[in-house]
């Protein structure tokens, strides 16, 4: 059908509707872009993040602090060396590299500081509301090793 049957106006192009239309192409509202060493390069703005990243310290996926002189952060870093060793089929686990020794740093400093707060002594305004003293705790309690 023709469309000036239907009674309708073409158009050409898209109809600007919501803030492009109230903004009528001015780009004053955006903010600045970021010039750095890399403005300039010939690579997508993706390419561009990663080395931002990289430059700055951080994980190139999540922007973590990054584990050792690698490019990732530890969960990314074990996430590839699983998946690498998935894609090449590997039965091994080469314990003695990087990724686990970051690992296992990063587990004993959860348990040490799971079992600091475990241990940590109450502050004293807690023991002066509590009804019973430390003696009378103390005298109330039986020693295994008396008869």
């Amino acid at each position: 059908m023709h469309v000036a049957v239907l009674g309708l106006t073409p158009t050409l192009g898209r109809v600007k509707s919501g803030k492009c239309a109230e903004r009528n192409g001015s780009r004053s509202d955006m903010p600045n872009p970021i010039q750095d060493e890399f403005t300039n390069l010939k690579m997508s703005r993706q390419q561009k993040y990663q080395l931002r990243m990289r430059r700055d310290g951080r994980c190139k996926v999540c922007g973590d602090k990054v584990a050792g002189s690698s490019i990732w952060c530890l969960k990314h870093l074990v996430a590839v060396r699983e998946r690498t060793r998935k894609r090449l089929g590997c039965k091994r686990r080469l314990t003695g590299t990087k990724s686990y020794r970051l690992q296992e740093r990063s587990v004993a400093r959860a348990k040490r500081r799971l079992s600091g707060q475990a241990n940590k002594p109450q502050s004293s305004s807690s023991t002066q509301n509590h009804p019973r003293s430390v003696d009378e705790t103390a005298a109330g309690r039986k020693s295994k090793f008396r008869p």
